[in-house]
Parts: C-alpha cells; structure tokens; sequence
C-alpha cells in the first residue's frame, strides 16, 4: 500500500459534477453524510456553471483516513447523476 500525500484525519473538500436539477446537491450531500461520523460537522457549497447546464458541489469534512475518504469517492462513483468529480 503506498503512502498517502494527506496527513490523516484531515479535513477534505471532495467536488462531485453533474447536470442541473432541483434534487443534485441533496443527491451528492445524501451520498456523503452516512460517511460523516454522528456530530461532525460537513459543509456543502455548490456553483452552477456559466450556462447553467452543470452543477458543482462540494463538500467538506474530516477524513480519518485513506479508507474512509476512498469509501465516500466510491458512494459518488455509483451515482449515475455523478458526471466527474475531484
């Protein structure tokens, strides 16, 4: 297993695109927060893009480790609203 670049627990900002509608930015907070242990807190901010077609969202937490931050990045991953993500 290779090192990672993050020093755990940290905080980190996964941003997860898709097409606009009314139901994305809960669709990608819903796939994030059962990763989020019970009391911490998770930001969420989204931006449309210049001509609206997409969506960003971003979401903000503590990652306590590689594990856990690969298991949020494969909850996203398995979302067919999901178009990329960072």
């Amino acid at each position: 297993m290779s090192e990672s670049l993050i020093d755990f627990p940290s905080a980190v900002t996964v941003r997860a695109m898709g097409l606009s509608h009314e139901e994305f930015i809960d669709t990608v907070a819903q796939l994030v927060r059962p990763h989020i242990r019970q009391g911490e807190q998770c930001d969420v901010k989204a931006n449309k893009s210049s001509k609206g077609k997409y969506t960003s969202v971003s979401v903000t937490f503590v990652a306590k480790d590689q594990k856990h931050l690969e298991a949020v990045y494969a909850s996203l991953h398995d979302c067919p609203d999901v178009v990329f993500m960072l």
